[in-house]
């Protein structure tokens, strides 16, 4: 209470810019939430659709507040939802993302019963949806998705959280400062590195998040601004990595991969190039935590999958002291194939002849090879662990 004034328990903030095809059904999400002690915080970024016209439709509503400024951009943005809020725990939600309707009840429990006051940021699973609310991948937390004791060493590559799904302390942004205005894009990320240093983390491993994930996210931002705006992070906090023990070499590994990308983009264009190193960042994390968290005894491999994140599965175990010995995908066109030496089996083969090796799904299509290895009497982290 202020000044005989109660004031909110969370502060819900929404940026938008141009998502006048989105924005509706993210709002109608969060006035369904089950938990009601909220304020919303909406700010037309200086849309030049009707996505401002849209956001003054919900102005009326009790605890609802329409900002509307020039384009600044999301870190400007998000920072000055911030400072207009006034909750004890804040969100922050893409205005293309749909809320679960319980996912704030449980986050704010999430905090109540654990009492924890190292915790600074909890968060969810959540789904990847396209611009037509089609599912595309069934979950975003995997085998290292709840994330370890030391997050910084989580963040080195390339965590893929549902970040419209953070609820965070108030005292973290008051600790650690708010966003970056020096990066287009990702600073997010940046912020949740450097709270990482400070705070564990939260997690919630049900699907309280739906991810939209469409051509917008990308071109709006610039798939190169993505890459360079990644190395200015990691060169930017190397001081906290390192203070959490991530040495500068695993740093300086991460920026290379992203300056490669940069570099490819002349001979197949950004958007591939972007990516083409997002996989191959994200593959990196998967074996890096593998090494961290001793799941199997073998340092030997096969991997199901040969698209986009199978194609960099050699150089990431390799990198880490492990070795890939065969290579399974579901694709009859890519059966026979050769993938860094070895040929790509036919994935149904594993029904009749088991590898001598433990699986490692690196697929988006793992729930469907999930289902598939379970039916051929495959048990998980026994027999084979999902990178997905």
């Amino acid at each position: 209470m202020a000044g005989g004034i109660v004031l909110p328990r969370v502060s819900i903030i929404i940026s938008a810019f141009n998502t006048e095809k989105f924005i509706r059904e993210t709002l109608d999400s969060v006035f369904n939430q089950t938990y009601r002690d909220y304020e919303l915080i909406l700010i037309n970024d200086g849309s030049t659709d009707s996505t401002g016209i849209i956001t003054e439709e919900y102005a009326h509503r009790p605890s609802v507040r329409v900002f509307h400024q020039e384009n600044k951009g999301i870190p400007y943005s998000f920072s000055r939802g911030v400072h207009l809020s006034s909750g004890d725990l804040v969100i922050i939600c893409g205005s293309d993302d749909i809320m679960e309707p319980s996912l704030l009840e449980k986050e704010v429990a999430f905090y109540d019963s654990c009492r924890d006051s190292t915790i600074g940021l909890v968060y969810t699973d959540g789904v990847v949806i396209d611009d037509k609310g089609n599912y595309i991948r069934p979950n975003m937390l995997s085998f290292d998705g709840i994330v370890s004791d030391n997050p910084t060493q989580d963040l080195i590559f390339m965590q893929d959280f549902p970040m419209s799904s953070f609820l965070t302390r108030r005292a973290v942004y008051e600790k650690v400062g708010y966003y970056d205005t020096a990066f287009s894009s990702i600073s997010d990320t940046d912020f949740i590195i450097r709270a990482s240093q400070f705070y564990r983390f939260g997690v919630i491993p049900e699907k309280l998040l739906r991810y939209r994930r469409h051509r917008q996210n990308i071109t709006k931002l610039g798939s190169l601004m993505m890459l360079k705006n990644t190395i200015n992070t990691l060169n930017k906090n190397k001081d906290v990595f390192l203070c959490k023990g991530v040495p500068d070499y695993l740093v300086d590994k991460s920026i290379s991969i992203c300056q490669e990308g940069i570099d490819l983009s002349e001979e197949m264009g950004p958007e591939k190039a972007h990516a083409v190193t997002m996989a191959k960042r994200f593959i990196f994390n998967k074996f890096y935590r593998l090494k961290r968290d001793n799941l199997f005894t073998q340092n030997v491999f096969a991997i199901f999958g040969a698209g986009l994140p199978g194609q960099a599965a050699k150089e990431a175990a390799e990198y880490f002291g492990f070795k890939i010995a065969a290579v399974y995908d579901n694709d009859p066109v890519k059966e026979g194939t050769i993938l860094d030496g070895l040929p790509v089996i036919r994935g149904t083969e594993l029904a009749v002849t088991p590898p001598l090796y433990p699986i490692l799904i690196t697929s988006i299509h793992s729930s469907e090879i999930r289902q598939q290895l379970d039916s051929y009497g495959y048990k998980e982290i026994h027999d084979y662990l999902s990178f997905f």
